[in-house]
């Protein structure tokens, strides 16, 4: 391995697309795209009423069918994973920002997050 590549592969803010474990990828359009379909994201790392946060939907992430309490999915069946921690920080982070937002404000936030990193 050629060491300009492998400062590429470590350089964590050299992130040019949002990589998954299966191999895939997608631009940071594409996420933006798929996060604004969604058109609400809830907080934390779980689903509540259906409604995932953006990592719940890159990553494709189902109810389990499992939980105790109905309304919450503690345990979601998780279809992809991203390759990157990292990167997967950064946008939980931005996602559960405290704020006072309705689920369709965050929706609009993180859609506009996902689209600055193009710029990066």
């Amino acid at each position: 391995m050629s060491n300009v590549a492998f400062q590429t592969s470590t350089d964590a803010t050299n992130v040019k697309s949002i990589e998954f474990k299966d191999g895939t990828r997608l631009t940071f359009e594409q996420a933006a795209k798929l996060i604004k379909k969604e058109g609400r994201l809830h907080y934390g790392p779980y689903i509540k009423n259906s409604v995932r946060p953006s990592t719940g939907v890159l990553e494709e992430w189902q109810e389990c069918g499992n939980c105790i309490e109905p309304l919450w999915c503690y345990n979601p069946i998780k279809v992809k994973r991203l390759h990157n921690s990292w990167l997967t920080i950064c946008i939980s982070t931005e996602n559960d920002r405290p704020s006072e937002e309705t689920p369709e404000q965050i929706c609009n936030r993180m859609v506009k997050y996902l689209r600055s990193w193009k710029r990066r």
